[in-house]
C-alpha cells in the first residue's frame, strides 16, 4: 500500500482515492506508446518484410504436436526461484516439491486452456503493485511498477 504521494505541485495527498488518481495519471502518461514517426514506421515495416509469411510442413508438425508433460515440468524448472507469488500465495516452489501431485491437474488445466482458449480465470490474474526506487518515495518517478503474476499462469 501506497500511504502518501506527491503531486507535480509538491503537496503530498494521503487521501487513498487522491494517492490512485495520481498514480493512474502518471503510469498512464509514461507507459502509453509514443507517437509513430517516420523512422519508427520504416523499421516496422523493414522488420515485417523480413519476417518468414509461412512455416514449413516440418515446422508446422512439430508445433501441433500433443503439449507434453515432460515440457512442462522443464518450463517450470527453468522459471526464476524464490520469487514473489501472485495473488493466489502460492509460490513456484510448491509445484516442484508437490510435482507429481499436481503435475496431471496442471497438465489438464493446460491442455483444456489451449484446445479451448480459454484459461480458468485464477490462473491469469496478477497483481499490480509500486516498489520503491532509491530516492523520495513520496515521488512516484521513484517507484517502480510490476505485476505479479501466479506462478501457474508462468508455467
Amino acid at each position: 500500500m501506497v500511504h502518501a504521494i506527491q503531486d507535480e505541485d509538491g503537496t503530498l495527498h494521503t487521501n487513498q482515492d487522491k494517492v490512485l488518481d495520481l498514480a493512474v495519471d502518471y503510469f498512464k502518461e509514461i507507459l502509453q506508446e509514443p507517437p509513430e514517426d517516420a523512422l519508427h514506421q520504416t523499421a516496422m515495416e523493414d522488420v515485417l518484410n523480413r519476417t518468414i509469411a509461412t512455416v514449413s510442413q516440418a515446422e508446422k508438425d512439430t508445433l501441433q504436436k500433443p503439449f507434453e508433460l515432460d515440457e512442462l515440468h522443464t518450463v517450470a524448472k527453468l522459471l526464476g526461484r524464490h520469487k514473489c507469488p501472485g495473488p493466489d500465495g502460492v509460490p513456484l516452489e510448491f509445484f516442484l516439491i508437490f510435482w507429481e501431485t499436481v503435475s496431471p491437474l496442471l497438465m489438464q488445466a493446460t491442455v483444456q486452456g489451449l484446445q479451448q482458449g480459454i484459461m480458468l480465470s485464477f490462473f491469469n490474474k496478477g497483481a499490480i503493485t509500486l516498489l520503491p526506487k532509491e530516492g523520495d518515495t513520496t515521488l512516484l518517478k521513484n517507484k517502480r511498477l510490476i505485476t505479479m503474476l501466479n506462478a501457474v499462469y508462468k508455467t
